[in-house]
């Protein structure tokens, strides 16, 4: 069993889907099936239940994810303390954010422990970005569906994707269906969703919604009860059963955190993924904390160095 077999299992077992996570970790499909293949021929069991296109961890497999999520976090620990005692960076880099920007928070959060003399700023947007070479940020966290921000001057700005994701059907403690699912219950018709308030992104935002885009796949209209770009307000009117709402997996945590109790529900039918995609200047416009900076962000996401200018 090999290092690399397991990283490729823990994304796969994310994403539950071949072609995606083999685009995600930059490998052919073949590659990711035989490793797939030789993890289980080496486990002697099998880790998912094959349904259609998709992968989903069997009892096995998500005991087995379980415990190598662990131990790779060890690993991760032991590469981090390692490291600690070399890094020396100083410095100032800015990050806009066109999405989430708590979605980066663990990545800067380990960053700042291995140099907490480097000034990070983190910025969260919803309007148009100049994107010209003399900005005052580094960096742009984004959708990969935002075409100003991933289609910017190829001669100043450099796109890559750090990850891809599902999205989730929410529903707070407060909601009149929530009481009626089971609680091993999972996974959900959205169609009985057809009459419910949604709460979606304003009208006018930069914030991609795909709200109306999952449930037209459905087969409805969604009704919208409330306009929000504040997280906050999202989740207290999800909280009090007012509405449901869809997230991206990487902003579930912290919803969590503000609805205890919610319910984290896939949705059938159609999924919706989407890419979160770091634009960064040219290397030689940007300053050395920003420079170390990249390099950490692209190994803590576990991608391949970057040798563009």
């Amino acid at each position: 069993m090999e290092l690399k077999q397991i990283e490729y299992f823990l994304s796969l077992a994310q994403m539950q889907n071949i072609s995606q996570a083999a685009d995600y970790l930059h490998i052919s499909q073949p590659t990711l099936s035989k490793s797939l293949s030789n993890l289980e021929r080496d486990l002697g069991v099998p880790l998912f239940d094959r349904i259609g296109n998709r992968l989903y961890l069997n009892a096995s497999g998500q005991s087995f994810y379980n415990k190598a999520r662990q131990a790779m976090r060890i690993l991760d620990a032991a590469t981090f303390s390692a490291k600690q005692a070399v890094y020396k960076i100083t410095g100032n880099l800015s990050i806009v954010c066109l999405v989430f920007a708590p979605i980066l928070s663990p990545c800067i959060s380990e960053y700042m422990e291995l140099n907490p003399q480097v000034d990070i700023q983190l910025r969260q947007y919803n309007h148009n970005l100049n994107l010209s070479a003399n900005t005052d940020y580094d960096f742009i966290l984004s959708d990969s569906h935002d075409v100003q921000a991933n289609e910017p001057n190829t001669q100043i700005w450099v796109s890559q994707t750090l990850f891809s994701e599902d999205t989730r059907l929410i529903i707070g403690p407060g909601h009149p269906k929530y009481s009626q699912m089971a609680d091993e219950e999972t996974v959900v018709d959205l169609t009985l969703f057809s009459d419910d308030s949604f709460v979606t992104m304003q009208r006018d935002s930069n914030f991609i919604d795909y709200t109306y885009q999952i449930c037209q796949q459905a087969g409805f209209s969604p009704k919208t009860y409330f306009h929000t770009d504040d997280f906050l307000v999202k989740m207290t009117i999800v909280r009090e059963g007012l509405a449901v709402a869809f997230l991206p997996e990487s902003c579930v945590e912290e919803a969590l955190r503000l609805c205890p109790g919610l319910r984290v529900l896939q949705y059938a039918p159609g999924n919706i993924m989407r890419s979160v995609v770091m634009t960064r200047k040219k290397k030689s416009l940007l300053n050395e904390a920003a420079l170390d900076f990249w390099d950490f962000l692209l190994e803590y996401y576990r991608l391949p160095k970057d040798e563009r200018d």
